[in-house]
């Protein structure tokens, strides 16, 4: 199994496809999270790369961990990043685990968050993102 595959280089996935030639293999990845300039754009290409072109792509739309008001503002983001993947659906609601502000001062705004954070039950993701990033409005 190869898990985080869409941050392995072409070399790499032959590499590994080199060792799975007579086996099966599950890869596992995200395209649209891919942190490096030379992952791979599509799964053919990974695929290709990793010497089993014919095999079989399932994509996981379907989010079990990640709330519906998160996945929301994911898949608004997903044409900028054109990584061809699916919008994802969420199996649960989590009213105000999204809060989207626009702030003066970054680094105090994400110290009270923290402190904010600390007074409640659960856990806590600051973005920061620079003016270019404008998620949709929301109904």
């Amino acid at each position: 199994m190869i898990d985080e595959a869409q941050d392995l280089t072409a070399m790499q996935a032959r590499a590994i496809g080199r060792r799975a030639r007579q086996g099966s293999v599950t890869v596992l990845g995200d395209l649209a999270q891919s942190t490096t300039v030379t992952a791979p754009k599509t799964w053919p290409a990974l695929l290709e790369a990793l010497g089993k072109p014919t095999a079989r792509v399932l994509p996981l739309t379907t989010g079990y961990r990640v709330p519906a008001e998160i996945l929301a503002l994911a898949n608004a983001l997903l044409p900028a990043l054109d990584a061809g993947v699916e919008p994802a659906v969420s199996v649960r609601q989590a009213p105000h685990s999204l809060v989207i502000q626009s702030v003066p001062e970054v680094a105090a705004a994400v110290a009270t968050a923290g402190a904010e954070a600390l007074e409640q039950p659960g856990s806590i993701g600051v973005v920061v993102a620079d003016a270019s990033v404008r998620p949709s409005p929301r109904p």
